[in-house]
């Protein structure tokens, strides 16, 4: 399945947190995510920062790289909430080295991923240069 952006990438600078908790709580219930009302605090925390990086983004596509917030730029304070939001994100293995191992009860299934492979139980990669080889795992 493709991807489509964010809202916030069209101009769509909607952050109902109410409306945005209901997005999130659904698209993790469907990939099996979730495991009922005690998933609400963390979704809720990821619903608060991902409304407070819609709201600089819109500062920031109305005003452009001079946007301020408070005494921040609005860039820089996008940055910040991005990590926080990746911190939260991992905590459901939504981030791609996060969901490499993770095998999800929901949505559509991965059938061949070489990276999780690899993180996970690949082969022994060769590597190296010129005449010489090495192995990367030493017998």
């Amino acid at each position: 399945m493709l991807v489509s952006p964010e809202n916030y990438i069209t101009e769509d600078f909607t952050n109902n947190k109410a409306k945005l908790f209901e997005r999130f709580s659904s698209i993790l219930h469907e990939e099996g995510l979730t495991s009922g009302q005690v998933d609400s605090l963390f979704v809720s925390q990821i619903v608060d920062l991902y409304a407070a990086y819609v709201e600089a983004a819109a500062i920031y596509a109305h005003d452009g790289v001079v946007a301020k917030i408070g005494n921040k730029l609005a860039i820089t304070l996008m940055v910040e909430l991005q990590k926080e939001l990746r911190v939260l994100l991992g905590e459901y293995s939504l981030t791609p080295s996060t969901r490499a191992a993770q095998v999800r009860s929901g949505g559509d299934a991965v059938v061949d991923d070489p990276i999780a492979e690899f993180l996970t139980n690949g082969p022994p990669r060769l590597v190296g240069g010129g005449d010489v080889i090495l192995k990367a795992y030493p017998d």
